[in-house]
């Protein structure tokens, strides 16, 4: 049988988060699975045990432990640089957003792919007619455009991806 390690010290606020954390229907499984382990811990159970009951490893047990421990309730956040890179920076993708909800300079009331490609300058239109705002649908100047550059925003990093794959090479 696994010896118990150290219990780790809970303050009674965290305490709270982390129950809540555990029952939440709505938080991400990784961060419920981060808070059942931080409050096992802190009841005292081992390592091992506490990895058998919420079927993970005992390292990753080791690990939430020890974040825990070392930076509190923002130790269990997830670590910046997980994921892919962005293809292009915040700038770039802000200019597109921009370009899109303005009307374009052809007189048309909508930006084909290849339109809107051209105009900021990239090799292929890729996946640019995919870019959807969360409540209005394929980008399209409109009377919500001015709202449309904050939803976009909020969204995850993963929403830029969808911006497109090359930049054009340099005319010379």
């Amino acid at each position: 049988m696994s010896l118990a390690a150290s219990p780790l010290r809970v303050t009674k606020g965290q305490r709270e988060q982390l129950e809540a954390w555990s029952r939440s229907r709505v938080v991400p499984h990784r961060q419920v699975l981060r808070a059942r382990i931080v409050l096992m811990a802190a009841d005292g159970v081992a390592n091992q045990v506490i990895a058998e009951r919420l079927g993970t490893s005992r390292p990753s047990v080791l690990k939430w432990r020890a974040r825990f421990e070392d930076a509190g309730m923002d130790g269990l956040e997830e670590a910046e640089g997980r994921g892919p890179k962005p293809t292009y920076g915040q700038d770039f993708v802000e200019q597109v957003i921009a370009t899109a909800l303005r009307p374009p300079a052809d007189g048309s009331t909508h930006w084909s792919t290849r339109s809107l490609a051209k105009q900021v300058g990239l090799a292929t239109p890729r996946c640019i007619g995919s870019c959807k705002t969360p409540a209005s649908g394929p980008i399209s100047p409109g009377p919500s455009s001015t709202g449309a550059i904050r939803s976009w925003r909020r969204r995850s990093r993963t929403s830029w991806a969808c911006i497109g794959t090359r930049p054009r090479a340099p005319s010379c």
